[in-house]
């Protein structure tokens, strides 16, 4: 199950301040995972799932509050605007989830 579409992007996820985004990102991530395997230990939570490469200011605050914690697949939707990156950074990315 992915939390959210996008909540890095515009208005698809409101907050009062813009700098709280991750942060209310992660309070409801952690509360979806813990739902999520409460009823089915075994469900996979995608989370992320950013509108920028994982190397965006997003994808480093939610992992510097934890939210890499609360989901077992990073996701991002790379957009043909997105140049080219080294596909390591990805490894790296997947070992913090692992």
């Amino acid at each position: 199950w992915e939390v959210w579409n996008e909540p890095d992007a515009g208005n698809f996820f409101k907050v009062d301040k813009e700098e709280e985004k991750p942060k209310e990102y992660v309070k409801l991530l952690n509360a979806a995972y813990k739902v999520a395997h409460e009823v089915n230990p075994k469900v996979k939570i995608i989370g992320g799932v950013s509108c920028s490469i994982p190397t965006s200011k997003w994808s480093k605050e939610i992992a510097d509050i934890g939210g890499y914690n609360s989901m077992d697949i990073l996701s991002f939707h790379w957009y043909s605007s997105i140049p080219n990156i080294d596909s390591s950074f990805f490894i790296s990315q997947v070992i913090l989830l692992d």
